[in-house]
């Protein structure tokens, strides 16, 4: 149906307006981004978290498997990091997903890569089984799918550690960060990790004199120090 011209008073230039006007908000919504960002502080606590917890990872895993076999090693925790530090209170940051989803992640990888010779059915079915396995065991870590890749392709410094690529430096790996991520979010009172450390508490709240609502107990977002 062709768009009412001039005489109207809604020319094609206006529908256009009217339509470019509305996308913005359609594709944000759609892309999944937020209406509002971190405070700065948050953002700068999260990165220097990050910048200590793979400073300490980066040189563990130097010392147990050498700076190439690192290559492969260390982007899975960077993943973790993420997660850690900019998201301390995510189910998928908690302790045992990071710890459990990539040891278990890591076993499954060195068996795909033992048993199957074909490199690439080897690396799918390592991520595979890996997300099978980290769902059963409710330690759902996205970076494990990452931590099974590497055993596959992460070449013959990897390959001969066998089944304790799952210990070192991967378990290693996963305890410095753990560690770290403790360390450093315990000061701040509203981010520390993990989510069991933080205690609510409840402040009575009470309306205006002349409100006509009861006064009831809520529960704030302020933790104890």
């Amino acid at each position: 149906m062709p768009l009412p011209d001039d005489r109207s008073g809604f020319t094609q230039d206006t529908a256009l307006t009217l339509l470019l006007s509305h996308w913005p908000g359609k594709i944000r919504r759609f892309l999944g981004i937020p209406g509002t960002a971190p405070h700065g502080s948050e953002q700068w606590a999260a990165a220097l978290g990050a910048l200590l917890g793979i400073a300490t990872v980066v040189l563990a895993t130097h010392a147990v498997v050498g700076q190439q076999a690192a290559i492969f090693v260390v982007p899975s925790l960077g993943a973790s990091a993420v997660l850690v530090f900019a998201a301390p209170h995510s189910v998928f940051a908690q302790p045992w997903s990071v710890l459990g989803g990539n040891l278990l992640s890591a076993l499954i990888g060195v068996l795909c890569q033992q048993l199957l010779p074909e490199a690439t059915l080897a690396a799918a079915t390592a991520v595979a089984l890996s997300i099978a396995v980290m769902h059963a065991a409710r330690c759902i870590h996205p970076p494990g799918g990452a931590t099974a890749l590497a055993a596959v392709i992460g070449g013959p410094d990897i390959h001969q550690l066998g089944f304790a690529y799952a210990l070192y430096p991967v378990g290693l790996n996963c305890l410095i960060l753990i560690g770290v991520g403790i360390a450093f979010n315990y000061p701040f009172a509203w981010r520390r990790y993990p989510a069991s450390l933080m205690r609510y508490v409840h402040v009575e709240t009470a309306h205006a004199p002349d409100a006509a609502l009861p006064v009831k107990n809520t529960c704030s977002k302020r933790w104890n120090s």
